[in-house]
Parts: C-alpha cells; sequence; structure tokens
C-alpha cells in the first residue's frame, strides 16, 4: 500500500508539471491531429476547407475545397476526433487527452519494473518517466508521441503478464494495444 502512495505522489507531481501546458497553443505536427479532431467536432468531418490547388493536389482533395490530411497514422486523429467530440474543442480540454495517455504511460511504466525487478524499481522507473523531458514533452503535446509512449508500455506489460501467467487474457489487450 506504501508503494500505491508513492506511485500517486509521482502521478500527482508529473500532472502537476505538465498542467502548465493547460490552455496553451498548437504547434508543429500537432495541428495537423487536432485541426482534424476539431472540424470533427465542429461540421462532422474531419477535413479542412482549403482553395489552394497546391494542398489540394498533395492532400486527399474531396469535394468543395475539403480535404483530409492524410500524412499522418489516422489512429491518433481518429482518437482526437472522438476526444474532441465527448468533451469538446478547446486548447484546454484537447491538451488534456495527451498528459493522460503520457500519466497512463508512467503505469504501465511502473508495472513492468515491479513486474520485471521489484516495487522499487518500479518506482524509480516511473519517477523517472515523469521527470525525462522527452516523456514530458510527448505528454504535452497534441501528437502522437505519447499516444505511442502509452501503447507501448501497455503492449509490453500485456505481453509480459502473457508469457508469465500464460493466461489468454492478456493476448487480447496486447494485441489490441499493439495494432
Amino acid at each position: 500500500m506504501k508503494n500505491f502512495h508513492i506511485l500517486l505522489i509521482i502521478l500527482f507531481v508529473a500532472f502537476l508539471v505538465r498542467a502548465t501546458f493547460i490552455g496553451t497553443y498548437f504547434t508543429g505536427d500537432a495541428i495537423d491531429t487536432v485541426g482534424p479532431a476539431r472540424n470533427y467536432a465542429e461540421i462532422g468531418r474531419a477535413a479542412v476547407y482549403t482553395t489552394n490547388t497546391s494542398e489540394k493536389a498533395t492532400f486527399g482533395y474531396i469535394d468543395n475545397g475539403l480535404y483530409f490530411n492524410f500524412t499522418h497514422p489516422p489512429m491518433r486523429v481518429v482518437l482526437y476526433s472522438l476526444w474532441a467530440s465527448m468533451f469538446g474543442f478547446s486548447n484546454a480540454v484537447m491538451i488534456l487527452l495527451p498528459i493522460i495517455l503520457g500519466l497512463l504511460s508512467i503505469v504501465f511504466i511502473y508495472l513492468i519494473g515491479k513486474e520485471l525487478y521489484s516495487d522499487r524499481v518500479g518506482l524509480i522507473a516511473a519517477a523517472l518517466a515523469a521527470i525525462i523531458r522527452y516523456h514530458f514533452y510527448g505528454s504535452v503535446i497534441g501528437f502522437g508521441d505519447n499516444f505511442l509512449m502509452f501503447t507501448v508500455a501497455a503492449s509490453v506489460y500485456f505481453f509480459y503478464m502473457y508469457l508469465k501467467t500464460t493466461k489468454i487474457i492478456y493476448v487480447l489487450p496486447f494485441l489490441i494495444f499493439t495494432v
């Protein structure tokens, strides 16, 4: 129970550090993720309006100036679109999803360290993930890095649990997070 409290403290500190970015603006490739999510919430389609003919040639042009940006894997755009349709679109709401995914990846990192070595190693791994620059960066941008960190950590955990116990119940979550 003591280790659970320490993990909660690590997650709370990780959230506080990442919460400073709630309400900030999106930059770079994050716009390619949250832009279609915003459009899905507003117009019911994950498309962007343009009259630029070079953009129409580059991206998947539909009609009436609408096009889809297919430069990134679609799963995260679908995830952000579902998030936006459930909770609305604002910078504060859209930045919460990567923060939540980052915190969940810290939990799985703890579980992996705990299963492979000990509770102490799991807590150290979780604390390092909470403060390491790239994990912090990946947990506050509306981009695929946070999704990747979460799904990889979950996949590794469920695969290890399957190998350890040979219980078939761990195969389905492993496959879901791997795919």
